[in-house]
């Protein structure tokens, strides 16, 4: 309370009315005047009506005036409609101050393309001062093609200050190549200072090799300035070693500051040694300036060790500033010992500055584990799971 954070998780959502009347009082007898952060979770608390969502919104308007930071959780929560996605959104805009939004709606069924909307126009009233926006709005199996076009469409184009976005949208079947390339056009136009962009399309199904060449084409040229950015890909099975080439072409050859990279797919029959090999050439002959690298292809059945070895980086391209790097290549069966051992003198000769060390691997043997941990020594932390 004392460093102006606020964090509360209600097992029984009918507190909520008498846990900010106490907040309030509390506030005026040791003269807490201003709460700069403000973090509620309500994951799980289905039983929440109208009367406590209306409360928590009024408390907003009129007690965080200074807000700079806002987190809430509603993750599970069923009770929560559009009604409620439009109240929230509207207290915001009496938050002048307001740099930092995270709202978490994953799992809420009953939210529709309706309510995203009204988020969305809602949210958009602070542009000026926002720097920080982070959606999830995963499995939310109720908001069709309607609502994700709006948010690309509607939404990004009047956060032109954004500094980081951050969008969950896992396990959605309605995201489709409208909603890719609207995206990657909104970002291209109005997210030129951007420097962290997080992306969670795993699970929908429908992203296709073409939905990510149309949206990397437009961001990459616009986000040349970006440090920071996660793609994640699990379950997308209609991708193949075209998309991998369309990321090594697009990003790495134009997004030369990039410091972070992060790229997940799995469970997919399609990628293949020579897609990866072809992704991890281009990451370590453009991206100089990257620190931290993570990449993951668990469950993908093609995958051997030629994946694996293909991060001894060829010579003159290595990633000479890597300090991190983190490869999950867990049940992918035809990885074993003989491709750890033939990547140990590229590591130990190529990744002079690197401090943390991560393989997931299913059939690796506890004797190969040792030698790479004795070969390495000067790596201050290496992790092996399967």
């Amino acid at each position: 309370m004392y460093n102006n954070q606020v964090f509360y998780r209600f097992i029984d959502s009918g507190t909520i009315e008498d846990f900010l009347k106490n907040l309030e009082k509390s506030s005026k007898i040791h003269g807490w005047k201003f709460f700069k952060s403000f973090k509620f979770n309500l994951a799980g608390c289905d039983k929440i009506k109208k009367r406590g969502f209306k409360a928590l919104s009024n408390f907003i308007q009129k007690d965080l005036a200074n807000l700079r930071n806002i987190e809430l959780n509603f993750d599970l929560c069923l009770s929560v409609i559009d009604e409620e996605l439009s109240r929230f959104g509207t207290q915001l805009k009496y938050s002048r101050n307001i740099r930092q939004i995270d709202f978490s709606f994953s799992g809420c069924r009953n939210i529709n393309d309706k309510g995203l909307k009204y988020l969305q126009s809602k949210l958009t009233r602070n542009q000026k001062s926002l720097k920080q926006v982070s959606l999830d709005f995963s499995e939310c199996e109720n908001i069709g093609s309607k609502g994700f076009n709006s948010l690309s469409s509607s939404m990004v184009p009047r956060l032109s200050n954004l500094n980081h976005l951050s969008l969950d949208l896992s396990d959605s079947e309605d995201i489709r190549t409208k909603f890719m390339k609207t995206l990657g056009q909104s970002l291209n136009k109005h997210a030129k200072s951007l420097l962290c962009l997080n992306l969670n399309l795993s699970g929908c199904s429908q992203i296709s090799d073409n939905d990510l060449k149309l949206f990397t084409s437009q961001i990459s040229p616009a986000l040349y300035q970006l440090q920071q950015l996660s793609l994640y890909f699990y379950r997308c099975s209609k991708m193949t070693d075209e998309s991998l080439g369309v990321l090594a072409q697009n990003l790495t050859q134009k997004m030369k500051n990039l410091q972070k990279l992060e790229l997940k797919f799995s469970l997919s029959p399609l990628f293949t040694d020579q897609g990866v090999k072809n992704l991890v050439k281009e990451i370590s002959c453009h991206l100089q300036k990257l620190q931290e690298l993570k990449i993951s292809f668990p469950l993908c059945e093609k995958i051997t060790n030629a994946s694996l070895l293909a991060f001894g980086f060829e010579e003159g391209h290595n990633l000479r500033n890597l300090q991190h790097l983190k490869l999950d290549f867990s049940s992918c069966y035809r990885i074993n010992d003989q491709g750890l051992m033939a990547l140990l003198p590229h590591i130990s000769s190529q990744m002079q500055n690197l401090k943390e060390l991560t393989i997931h691997a299913s059939r690796l043997s506890p004797t190969t584990k040792k030698i790479f941990l004795k070969n390495l020594s000067s790596i201050s932390t290496i992790n092996f799971y399967e």
